[in-house]
């Protein structure tokens, strides 16, 4: 079965919701054809200059240094957040991290392996509070970028472990290592680009040749309940 002749579609899970996020096929998905849209919240998307002059270096390192220096990445304080929850009169929920998927083209769609294979970028969004400082107290830096992996070594910062639950490849593989950017109010913006390869259950192969595929992509946090890691979407959860 030729996948030039079908449509693909990908569904986006979160907390065992399902959303219709993509709907291309092989020949109208060439690269360069979308503009990659940036979330609402991303300083990019609302005009910031994250450095706005070499002089402001000197301050950046010594941020980064404060911030660092007795930073526990391989832990998050969620007694912190449950604290906080508490005091509002709240109960105790997992931190949010915002989840969105950014498509760049359908890669391939194996339906006798049943494998579908997206380049896109993942964008993760949580607050970090270890992380929040006093612009005023570093030349006004609002913005700073830290090296951020997947659980990696040279990972500067605590990640959250968002992976693809029906993978075929996991995400630690299939996505490039990328920097987070960081701001003063603790908010961390992660975005990686590469590769979602998912195993699929397809669906609509009775109509072939005139079946549109679709596909279930599931993704949260491998090790944490939703007490401490709550993904949630991101502004509308994707873009195309």
């Amino acid at each position: 079965m030729s996948s030039r002749r079908q449509n693909a579609t990908a569904w986006y899970c979160l907390a065992g919701a399902c959303l219709v996020v993509l709907a291309a096929s092989h020949d109208n998905m060439k690269q360069g054809q979308r503009q990659r849209a940036l979330p609402r919240n991303h300083p990019k998307a609302s005009g910031y200059r994250i450095l706005q002059s070499s002089e402001n270096a000197s301050a950046v390192e010594e941020l980064r240094q404060s911030l660092l220096e007795n930073y526990d990445r391989f832990s998050y304080p969620f007694d912190r957040l449950w604290t906080e929850a508490v005091g509002k009169g709240e109960q105790r929920r997992g931190l949010e991290v915002q989840l969105g998927l950014n498509f760049h083209r359908v890669f391939e769609v194996d339906v006798s392996k049943s494998v579908a294979d997206l380049i896109v970028w993942v964008r993760l969004v949580w607050r970090d509070p270890r992380l929040a400082w006093d612009p005023a107290l570093y030349n006004g830096t609002m913005h700073m970028w830290i090296d951020g992996q997947a659980g990696g070594e040279t990972s500067e910062i605590w990640t959250p472990d968002i992976q693809l639950w029906n993978q075929e490849r996991p995400l630690d593989e299939s996505l490039a290592d990328a920097h987070a950017l960081v701001s003063s109010d603790g908010t961390v913006f992660w975005s990686r680009p590469g590769h979602v390869k998912a195993v699929c259950k397809f669906e609509g192969l009775n109509d072939f040749p005139f079946d549109s595929l679709s596909c279930s992509i599931e993704l949260g946090s491998w090790a944490y309940s939703g007490l401490y890691v709550r993904p949630i979407k991101l502004d509308e959860g994707f873009t195309i």
